[in-house]
């Protein structure tokens, strides 16, 4: 059984005259009205007013950090270990990224054209990255070995690895690029090119620019948000308006007004607000990210600079132009009550089936993993169901406490359902999938929950039984018995960009197809399902060194196979 327990009041010191007062959540078994948002912690930082910083928070919402460049330090909290120092930077702070586990921080210093590696637990730079010139913005990557940084004057992005500092890759995209984000599952970088008032939208394992999108005439960036998922990207222009783009074809999706002047925007974790700074009325604005609808106001301190939101969705963070730090407590979700239940054990490899008992109602699934495990998680409505289900992975610390929320999504998988797909965990521990309800209306609201286990080794081995396959041609196929895999090998060349199609419920076949597509080291590159018409699965992907990708076709449901679960698999491609 899985319980989020009462925590404790924290009270901190930051340096001199710097006091945090934190007060936690209530338990997982207390209700909280909806979007019943508000200021829970103000920090004192005793700097004197501030004209700019770039405020970073840890998955948890347990480490707040700062980097103050007129101040030449970073503000950082430990609030776990009741721990919290200034950290003198020699140079200039620009901005500054956490690792997921809360143990470590990166700052961009401006005037040693390097990055620093600076342990949270007692405040020590550990290690200096020399640049070829000096960063703008910091991201790292959701397993905390990497950490990838804009180059303005170079025109590009540069990743190192984060052990030893060696760089591992560098690439051009816009002019000028600044703020960086990295999507939840680290497959996607969003940057703010502010010499061509323009986003690049960044494949981070292909390493390539996938999408360039123009910005808005006459619009003048200043800050910089992503959703979760990758698939909306937010630019906040001079005028307080937050302007919402489509990544994946450059569109823009909706235009919201973010308060009377400029300042900072972020997303929370579970993609459904947009938070917003507002100067001239000191409050942070709360916005529906889906309907654009006004939430709700916050006053915060004296004219807020930048905020930012905690994986785990319980809290935002905001730096005062004042000296002030505020921490916001957010309702979980961010939809209304939820009412914890115990949970279920599930294993890889693990079918099977829930029901929520009301709609504000919580389904709770927990496993055991090793860091670097990539597994996908889906829950599907059961025939007759009217749950719109949600799903979110988030991993327990000791006492069962939510340690941190790690992945979410809403729609993407088959059949209606939710899916995270081959998504590598990050630490070794103990995993919680959350099942919630996307709607009010009372019913049936059964479900499927699927947890499966991407094996390399396997795919390995399917790799060396596939059937080879050439350019150019479609090929028939049959699911024959639940649980089968079909294997497909296909030779390539880096950069030539392969199109695969499955066709099957357009065939009147029973079968509902996933096409996954890996390298020969067995590592996935892509995956889709429901992309033609919401029923089949088609996949474009540039292959990302020469050699032989592997093409995996599956059922959805891997309880069903049979002579009437066949397909036709149609390659194309040669484009460069």
């Amino acid at each position: 059984m899985t319980h989020l327990p009462q925590l404790a009041h924290l009270s901190c010191r930051l340096g001199a005259g710097i006091m945090l007062l934190v007060a936690a959540l209530a338990s997982a078994q207390t209700s909280a009205p909806a979007d019943q948002f508000g200021v829970i912690a103000t920090v004192e930082l005793g700097t004197g007013p501030l004209d700019s910083g770039h405020l970073a928070l840890s998955s948890d919402g347990r480490t707040a950090v700062a980097a103050l460049p007129a101040q030449g330090a970073l503000a950082l909290a430990r609030f776990a270990a009741r721990q919290s120092s200034l950290v003198p930077i020699e140079g200039t702070p620009i901005s500054a990224a956490i690792t997921p586990d809360g143990s470590q921080a990166v700052v961009a210093n401006r005037d040693l054209a390097a990055l620093q590696l600076i342990n949270l637990s007692d405040g020590t730079v550990t290690s200096t990255f020399p640049l070829v010139a000096p960063a703008g913005g910091t991201a790292i990557t959701p397993d905390g070995q990497r950490v990838l940084a804009t180059l303005p004057s170079q025109n590009g992005i540069i990743t190192l690895d984060l052990n030893n500092g060696m760089e591992l890759a560098r690439w051009r995209i816009g002019n000028r690029p600044t703020e960086i984000i990295l999507s939840r599952n680290g497959q996607v970088a969003l940057v703010l090119n502010r010499g061509d008032n323009s986003l690049s939208v960044v494949g981070v394992g292909l390493g390539n620019e996938l999408q360039r999108i123009t910005l808005e005439s006459g619009d003048v960036p200043v800050a910089l948000a992503m959703s979760p998922n990758g698939r909306s990207g937010l630019v906040r222009n001079q005028r307080g308006v937050v302007r919402v783009y489509d990544l994946s074809n450059g569109f823009q999706a909706a235009s919201l007004v973010g308060g009377l002047a400029s300042g900072g925007v972020a997303v929370t974790a579970d993609g459904q607000r947009v938070l917003v700074t507002s100067g001239p009325s000191n409050s942070v604005g709360v916005m529906n990210l889906l309907t654009s609808a006004s939430v709700t106001n916050i006053s915060v301190g004296q004219e807020p600079l930048d905020i930012a939101t905690s994986a785990d969705n319980r809290f935002a963070a905001v730096l005062n132009a004042s000296g002030t730090l505020n921490l916001l407590g957010l309702p979980r979700g961010c939809l209304g009550v939820r009412t914890q239940i115990d949970s279920t054990p599930i294993a890889c490899g693990d079918h099977l089936t829930g029901s929520l008992p009301d709609p504000v109602s919580t389904g709770l699934f927990e496993f055991a993993a090793t860091q670097g495990t990539v597994v996908t998680i889906e829950v599907r409505p059961q025939p007759g169901s009217v749950l719109n289900p949600r799903v979110l992975l988030s991993l327990v610390g000791d006492g069962g406490r939510l340690r941190a929320g790690v992945a979410g999504d809403r729609d993407s998988g088959p059949a209606g359902g939710a899916w995270i797909t081959a998504y590598p965990l990050p630490l070794t521990g103990t995993y919680l999938i959350e099942v919630i309800a996307e709607t009010s209306v009372e019913g049936d609201l059964s479900y499927l929950v699927f947890l499966e286990r991407e094996d390399s080794a396997a795919v390995q081995a399917g790799l060396a039984a596939a059937v080879q396959l050439e350019m150019g041609g479609t090929f028939s196929g049959t699911i024959s018995a639940p649980g089968e895999l079909d294997y497909y090998r296909l030779s390539g060349q880096q950069g030539e960009v392969i199109q695969a199609e499955v066709a099957a419920v357009r065939l009147a076949s029973a079968l509902d197809p996933i096409l996954s597509v890996f390298d020969s080291q067995g590592r996935l590159i892509a995956r889709n399902n429901n992309a033609i018409e919401g029923i089949d699965a088609r996949i474009a992907v540039r292959i990302p060194s020469d050699g032989m990708v592997l093409l995996r076709v599956e059922s959805a449901d891997h309880s069903q196979g049979g002579e009437a679960f066949f397909y036709e698999l149609t390659i194309t491609g040669g484009q460069q």
